[in-house]
């Protein structure tokens, strides 16, 4: 949805004099950005090699280290949001897929502050309509209780449907669900 991205677009500056790390998205979208705010809020940049967080400037390299990355653009401008020190972005209001690729991200570079803020969304907002790849999310990350309401809403639905999106643990979990549930009822 335009509003919740429109508004990332002011909040984090493509361009930053100071920055000491530049990200380059899968869509070439380049993000400078602050080794020392990353570290402070992913496990994932806060355990590479060379986050010193340095605030000396004269400590820094001339030269800029670019780090590519496999998401779009767009997903690492929300997922910034959350390693920043400015407003998050409203997580409801993303579409389907922005916030299916907003939490994959964050539970990626674990940002926990982004983590749970997307797990809330994805069993609150987008169970109802996408219930099988919700179940999917939530079965690979150890989210029992939404992998359960997922699971419950998918009763019915073809098993062609349900091979297509769901991986081989979360597929094995859905059948021993639905099994139950034909055995015991609705």
């Amino acid at each position: 949805m335009l509003c919740a991205y429109s508004a990332v677009l002011s909040a984090v500056p493509a361009l930053d004099s100071t920055a000491d790390l530049i990200l380059r998205s899968v869509d070439g979208l380049t993000l400078h950005v602050h080794k020392k705010n990353l570290a402070q809020h992913s496990n994932i940049f806060g355990d590479a090699a060379g986050f010193s967080g340095s605030d000396d400037a004269e400590e820094r390299k001339p030269d800029v280290e670019e780090v590519p990355l496999t998401e779009k653009g767009d997903i690492l401008e929300l997922l910034l949001q959350f390693m920043y020190r400015r407003a998050q972005p409203d997580v409801s209001e993303l579409d389907f897929d922005q916030a299916f690729a907003l939490a994959e991200a964050a539970e990626k570079y674990q940002v926990f502050s982004a983590t749970q803020v997307c797990r809330m969304s994805m069993g609150l907002v987008h169970a109802n309509k996408h219930p099988l790849e919700v179940l999917n999310y939530a079965g690979v990350h150890g989210y029992d209780d939404i992998a359960a309401k997922s699971a419950f809403k998918t009763y019915g639905l073809p098993l062609a449907k349900v091979q297509a999106v769901l991986n081989r643990d979360n597929l094995h979990r859905w059948v021993r669900n639905v099994t139950m549930i034909r055995r015991f009822g609705n």
